[in-house]
């Protein structure tokens, strides 16, 4: 994670926690305009058949999440491998998450993997779905969301910039936020 100035980020840094399956996660505490927000990043497993692994990642993920230190805001990015319907995305809901891009949009976006990126050694496997996510609790409003760098490059239509389209929101932290 990179912060810059005017986010001040916690003294000590980012911590880790290991989820298994070479996955982890990455959480930072920073303060926006007086308000102290919780940001982490994840990258769940990505075999689509193990939803179970995934419910368990995201279990970890919000245990560990509830014990970090108290802030106003959270804000959780990653992929999650997962699509709206699995275990994973609905213990993420029924902890008070809710997706950014569906409260901007009214659901959330159909596709963000794969992108159209063609190059060796990517996974194929899976059928297109939604599997990134931008969560956000507590108090945070939702501005505006979209899906970013869904376009491939001028002159190749096989070069993206991941081969999962990318997610970004506008967001409203505080009380008033």
């Amino acid at each position: 994670m990179l912060v810059r100035e005017p986010l001040g980020a916690s003294v000590g840094g980012a911590e880790r926690l290991e989820l298994g399956l070479n996955r982890s996660a990455l959480r930072l505490v920073v303060r926006l305009d007086g308000v102290s927000v919780l940001i982490a990043v994840t990258h769940l497993h990505h075999v689509p058949a193990d939803e179970g692994q995934r419910d368990d990642q995201a279990r970890q993920l919000i245990e560990w999440l509830d014990a970090s230190p108290q802030t106003e805001a959270q804000v959780v990015v990653g992929d999650f491998n997962a699509e709206p319907s699995e275990p994973a995305v609905e213990r993420i809901r029924s902890n008070g998450f809710r997706s950014a891009y569906a409260e901007a949009n009214g659901a959330d976006p159909e596709v963000t993997w794969p992108s159209g990126l063609q190059a060796p050694g990517m996974d194929t496997d899976g059928e297109p779905g939604c599997l990134d996510y931008i969560w956000v609790r507590g108090a945070v409003r939702v501005a505006r969301a979209r899906l970013a760098w869904d376009r491939p490059a001028v002159g190749d239509p096989t070069l993206f910039a991941s081969d999962h389209v990318g997610l970004m929101a506008a967001l409203a932290v505080g009380e008033g936020g």
